[in-house]
């Protein structure tokens, strides 16, 4: 997060999602955790690579444990901004080596 300018940008439909993700670049989608299966693709398919990021009830243990199994970080939705911006940090360091992962492997003939 320190490293650069980040901006937010809200949709409403995946008719708004859709676009906007071919069109700019993005480190990060945040999405409510009952839209994640149907956005998962979408979000992973964009030009940017995107990481999907749920944000999740936090009274729900359950979910939240779930979440982070499968998107490795999870937002609660009830928690204070000095939380969200330490998940949003994490998120944005788990993509950055994602990607640094990713280039490395293409660079030595790994993947195409």
């Amino acid at each position: 997060m320190n490293k650069g300018k980040h901006r937010l940008k809200a949709v409403q439909s995946m008719d708004e999602l859709r676009p906007a993700l071919s069109r700019e670049r993005y480190d990060l989608v945040l999405l409510n955790l009952s839209d994640a299966l149907k956005l998962k693709q979408p979000v992973q398919s964009a030009p940017s690579d995107p990481l999907a990021v749920p944000v999740v009830n936090a009274s729900a243990r359950d979910q939240v444990q779930t979440a982070e199994r499968e998107y490795a970080v999870a937002l609660k939705s009830d928690s204070k901004s000095k939380a969200y911006l330490f998940g949003i940090s994490k998120a944005v360091e788990l993509r950055d080596r994602r990607a640094h992962i990713l280039a490395q492997a293409r660079k030595s003939g790994k993947i195409s």
